[in-house]
């Protein structure tokens, strides 16, 4: 992986922590930023909601199956979210989200955003 294509993602992390503050998860921050080096080996990039794995991806292709695959294992039983990040579209809610199956049955109604899992997830609490 490039030093570019690092640094897209680890923003787009920031992005999301951003915005994550503004909902009110004041805690909220990169793995990498709470466990330094051990990040790399944490579940998740991003350490938000209480028990919630967070993935996040911002590359040119789409690979939902290997990112929900990554994440499934990350989580180890955990429910998790993988979110990516739309080019062009600056509103972290707004960007797209895949998740397990169990927890798309869990919550009271399927989703599309990152926004409206995150409500449904706090919701279904």
């Amino acid at each position: 992986m490039s030093a570019a294509n690092r640094n897209r993602g680890h923003n787009a992390e920031r992005n999301v922590v951003k915005w994550l503050k503004t909902q009110g998860y004041e805690d909220a921050r990169t793995t990498r930023a709470a466990l330094g080096h051990d990040g790399a080996h944490a579940p998740g990039d991003v350490i938000g909601p209480v028990g919630l794995v967070i993935e996040v991806k911002d590359v040119a292709r789409t690979w939902w199956q290997d990112w929900c695959r990554q994440a499934d294992e990350e989580a180890n039983g955990r429910p998790w979210v993988v979110v990516r990040r739309l080019r062009g579209v600056k509103d972290v809610g707004a960007w797209p989200c895949c998740y397990r199956t169990e927890d798309m049955l869990r919550l009271s109604r399927p989703v599309l955003t990152f926004a409206e899992f995150l409500a449904a997830f706090e919701g279904d609490r």
